[in-house]
């Protein structure tokens, strides 16, 4: 596992398998090489926590969660990792044999063979109800029990998205 662009980055394999929302054996048929991309992060509660010991211990609080997240990936003690409660999210799938025609269909796979995706996420199916979902995580987004930039919006058709091509952005 790699902390980077998707396939180039920090070495994290053995502190990604602290975060129990990470599989460390799949159910049912897959295939035989695949990758999946997600977020990992820290929860308000748990950020909550790891500063409160800090503070006992006479040390620096950390600014945010979303760095303490990400810094907590680089240390050196998988045994620290674990106590800091990170949790994961996964939202994409990547292989040379997609077993689905959508997303959403890849999305519903991956759940069965036990990775964890979002609660959040919605199939929409027109433009009035993206814009309902957009309008939504507007206000509630706030009500999350973690920090978010804001929503992602995906072509549900595997065959567009390839036509269409991406970003980093």
């Amino acid at each position: 596992v790699t902390r980077g662009d998707g396939f180039q980055g920090d070495e994290i394999t053995a502190n990604v398998k602290t975060i129990s929302d990470i599989p460390l054996t799949l159910k049912g048929e897959f295939p035989d090489q695949f990758f999946m991309r997600g977020e990992i992060f820290l929860t308000r509660k748990n950020f909550d926590k790891i500063n409160a010991r800090r503070e006992e211990e006479g040390l620096d609080l950390f600014m945010n969660p979303r760095n303490t997240a990400s810094g907590s990936l680089k240390m050196q003690d998988s045994a620290e990792v674990r106590k800091r409660g990170l949790s994961a999210v996964l939202y994409q799938f990547i292989s040379a044999e997609i077993p689905a025609e959508t997303h959403w269909e890849l999305l519903t796979t991956a759940k069965k063979w036990g990775f964890k995706v979002s609660d959040q996420a919605r199939l929409c199916k027109n433009l009035p109800e993206i814009q309902d979902f957009i309008n939504y995580w507007d206000d509630a987004r706030h009500e999350l029990p973690f920090e978010i930039d804001g929503i992602v919006l995906k072509v549900n058709s595997i065959k567009q998205q390839s036509q269409l091509g991406f970003t980093a952005k």
